[in-house]
């Protein structure tokens, strides 16, 4: 697959999106948006809980840099911590990876309702929906598997890990709502 086609697929996908915020700009392309707590400029992408999107009319290659900056982050975190977790043998390297692995899982599963950023790569790339996204997710769990058996945790260890995630997750969603909008 060419950059040129996955480019291509991030316009036709992203267009919608691009035409609403221009629209929504005119008459103030002079002036640059402010953010509303801090006054300073606003950046070019806006955080979701699912995603990252363009805040204003893009390229799309800069859209294609958004969508994939999220997930590329998240598994360079997984890969420092894996490394930890094999020369240190530290809980807190297996805490960074567990959260990679969570929180790559959470986004894919909310993908029933608003693509993430993997499952809009994937589509792109022209490879299904749900390939990347799922890709991802598993590899990220066998880490954390073999990070959990080469730290000798037990089975209750990881169900209160994902108590204590499921419970931080669900408090940042409650708060997002009641906050963001």
């Amino acid at each position: 697959m060419t950059a040129a086609r996955v480019l291509k697929q991030a316009q036709q996908v992203g267009g919608d999106e691009d035409a609403e915020d221009t629209a929504g700009a005119q008459g103030q392309a002079d002036l640059p948006k402010r953010n509303r707590h801090c006054g300073c400029e606003e950046a070019a992408a806006r955080q979701m809980l699912n995603g990252s999107v363009p805040s204003s009319p893009t390229s799309p290659q800069d859209h294609a840099l958004i969508s994939t900056a999220e997930p590329a982050i998240t598994v360079l975190q997984a890969l420092i911590a894996l490394t930890f977790v094999r020369t240190r043998h530290g809980l807190t390297a297996f805490a960074l990876l567990f959260a990679a692995a969570f929180m790559r899982v959470v986004a894919q599963g909310l993908s029933f309702i608003l693509p993430n950023d993997e499952a809009r790569v994937s589509t792109w790339l022209g490879i299904g929906f749900w390939t990347l996204p799922i890709l991802v997710s598993l590899a990220l769990i066998a880490c954390t598997i073999w990070a959990s058996q080469r730290l000798g945790l037990t089975w209750r260890f990881n169900a209160m890990a994902y108590l204590v995630a499921s419970l931080a997750v669900s408090a940042i969603v409650g708060a997002d709502m009641g906050i963001g909008h």
